[in-house]
């Protein structure tokens, strides 16, 4: 089961990024890109830009094919699914 990670990419360096950005994790050593997001999907006014990634991903890495730019984001798993409240005594 995967999980999703909202995230921003500001890029304040003088060389332009390209068109995409590839999105990998570090479950398979950023082996396989996860997803690639158009730039303007993960800039600017569009944020936040929801990623689905797999479970065991610790770190997703966002990687401009054109400059080589990247960087590494630590993601964290919120599983909630196993509590449970109990309403019916309030």
């Amino acid at each position: 089961m995967s999980f999703s990670a909202s995230t921003c990419l500001s890029h304040i360096g003088l060389t332009p990024l390209g068109t995409t950005i590839n999105v990998y994790s570090d479950y398979n050593s950023y082996g396989t890109i996860i997803t690639t997001v158009p730039t303007s999907d993960i800039t600017g006014a569009n944020c936040p830009y929801v990623i689905d990634v797999p479970n065991g991903t610790n770190n997703i890495k966002l990687y401009d094919p054109i400059t080589e730019c990247f960087c590494i984001i630590p993601v964290y798993e919120c599983d909630f699914s196993g509590y449970a409240y109990d309403v019916s005594n309030d």
